[in-house]
């Protein structure tokens, strides 16, 4: 893959032989070892997955939108099993989300809450980036809305307030995401963005933007690039060993 921007499937982006804002979360919570072991498994999206790439579309392409994300209709009567069954494999087969009526509606009202409160310029949708690094090896991100200002990444969560998000955002690592991501962007097309999150919750919803400090995403990049190094020297050496942290137990 040449060195850029490019429009692939989540499928896809995950097969690449690169590393990944995840692969370097694995490395640093569970070592090298346990990133091997994590990265070659099949990829498979999850209903919570389903509905948050379908609030994508609600806010970033509401063509896509009505594309690709259907609502589950009512079957009753005689044969209505098979009819239920017969619609949600040809569902499958065109690659749509199925979304309740219920959860259709909800998703569809939170992308446009987001739409109005950030107003976003033209940008592009879940697109990835790549680039071949000479220090730390191939790398890959994939954003969910990129604009020449900005890059967004959309959260559909429960926690909005500052306490509650800054908790989430401690407890799963977002800053190996904001670093890599910001740090790659630039080395592909050298512009320097900052790192957004737009915090959706559904009932009720509100919409509440957050960004990266500056300070940690420069400290970030550091670290990560640290993870990565570690990563490439495991390969080249086929050697992989897991993160082992001592734990007290006695009081």
């Amino acid at each position: 893959m040449e060195n850029g921007w490019h429009d692939i499937s989540d499928e896809e982006y995950f097969a690449l032989d690169c590393i990944t804002s995840s692969h370097l979360k694995a490395i640093h919570s569970g070592g090298t070892a346990y990133a091997k072991a994590k990265k070659y498994r099949p990829f498979r999206p999850s209903q919570r997955m389903r509905e948050g790439t379908a609030l994508h579309y609600s806010c970033f392409d509401r063509v896509a939108f009505n594309k690709v994300v259907v609502e589950k209709p009512t079957f009753s009567g005689t044969g209505s099993r098979k009819a239920a069954a017969d619609w949600e494999a040809e569902a499958a087969a065109n690659g749509s989300i199925v979304l309740t009526a219920a959860k259709y509606d909800a998703i569809e009202r939170m992308g446009q809450m987001a739409r109005d409160v950030i107003g976003f310029n033209v940008g592009r949708m879940e697109v990835a980036g790549y680039f071949d690094c000479p220090l730390t090896g191939p790398r890959a991100i994939k954003v969910d809305y990129l604009t020449d200002d900005c890059i967004w990444d959309l959260k559909l969560t429960s926690a909005t307030t500052r306490r509650a998000f800054q908790r989430q955002a401690q407890d799963l690592e977002y800053w190996i995401q904001s670093s890599w991501y910001v740090d790659t962007a630039y080395k592909i097309d050298s512009i320097d963005r900052p790192f957004r999150w737009i915090c959706v919750t559904e009932d009720p919803i509100r919409v509440v933007v957050y960004q990266a400090d500056a300070c940690e995403v420069d400290e970030g990049i550091e670290r990560c690039n640290a993870l990565a190094r570690a990563w490439d020297c495991s390969v080249k050496q086929n050697e992989f060993a897991p993160r082992i942290e001592i734990l007290e137990i006695m009081q």
